[in-house]
């Protein structure tokens, strides 16, 4: 991926680039300039008519100039905070778009469907566990890696995981659907919502399958994904929180990245106002998951206690307190 970038040139000067600095692709002359302009909050002036041409031999020459190409282009500092949360993101998730975009077609057959509804509810209801244990190992990870993240109280950290980590699988889901044939990957292939018919939750499958495909029908990138995905984690809404200002404070950041990079990529203004709106839909499903998992416990508790993950086991135990650990 950085190699690839490389070859294109600076978007500033033209210069050999050197990979993505505050956002955009550039060369370390146009990434020192512009991050000594924003250290020293300088105020430069044009002693021509401000529309210096600056290329790799001239970028020298007008300091005003080039820094409005710099912002034109979409520098920021503020963009530090989005591309952790995007490489971030990228280096904790379970498949690349690509390995994706190479599974979507390869579907579950007739026959394989048929052994997932003849499953007992028991047995499948632990297969479910398992892959959404191993999505949200992921999810863990990811939110360790994300700036900030780690400097809140362990408390914090503790309940923002076990509040918001399913929330982030979900919205993650979309990455692994395919709204072309309702759709989703699950155990190394594409399956609809009949091979889930054993768990009993139609419900809950029918809600997740739906939200998947309305964020589908956003079209977001991966960038757009995972600083959406870390604003869903970090909400300061969650209960019982220490420092919820601080929580605050990280989720505004983010929100800021994220609305600088959807005006980058989307014409409609609407985008953001959208996918906010869609946050308490992902916490009634979340919801529904944890209700229809306490109904699921209490008719089998020894299969709950003995055969499910323990990392499941632990997010969804109100008593537990090591997720983080």
């Amino acid at each position: 991926m950085r190699a690839q970038i490389e070859v294109i040139p600076c978007k500033i000067c033209g210069d050999k680039s050197s990979g993505i600095h505050y956002g955009v692709i550039t060369c370390e002359g146009c990434k020192g300039f512009f991050r000594r302009s924003q250290q020293n909050n300088a105020s430069y002036s044009c002693p021509r008519q401000r529309n210096c041409l600056i290329d790799r031999t001239n970028r020298n020459r007008c300091q005003h100039c080039r820094l409005q190409k710099c912002l034109a282009l979409g520098m920021s500092r503020d963009d530090r905070i989005a591309q952790n949360i995007i490489k971030s993101h990228l280096e904790t998730c379970q498949y690349t778009m690509e390995e994706l975009h190479q599974l979507a077609w390869q579907t579950h057959t007739y026959e394989e469907i048929k052994a997932y509804q003849s499953k007992s509810r028991e047995a499948l209801w632990q297969q479910c566990a398992i892959q959404v244990t191993h999505a949200i190992q992921y999810v863990v990870e990811f939110a360790k890696r994300i700036t900030g993240f780690m400097e809140l109280c362990q408390n914090d950290q503790i309940l923002l995981l076990k509040s918001g980590c399913l929330e982030v699988v979900l919205v993650r889901m979309c990455r692994a659907f395919n709204p072309l044939n309702n759709t989703v990957l699950f155990e190394g292939k594409y399956g609809g919502m009949q091979m889930f018919k054993a768990l009993g939750s139609d419900d809950l499958v029918n809600e997740a399958f739906d939200f998947a495909k309305n964020l589908c029908s956003l079209q977001l990138t991966e960038e757009e994904i995972a600083l959406f995905s870390s604003a869903v984690l970090i909400s300061p809404d969650r209960a019982w929180l220490i420092e919820p200002r601080k929580v605050q404070k990280l989720q505004e950041k983010i929100y800021f990245a994220l609305q600088h990079v959807i005006q980058k990529n989307h014409l409609d203004d609407e985008t953001l106002a959208k996918l906010i709106a869609k946050i308490p839909t992902i916490t009634a499903v979340c919801n529904l998951h944890g209700e229809k998992l306490q109904v699921f416990k209490q008719s089998h508790p020894d299969i709950v206690n003995t055969l499910f993950p323990p990392l499941y086991k632990e997010l969804f135990n109100p008593d537990c307190a090591t997720v983080c650990k």
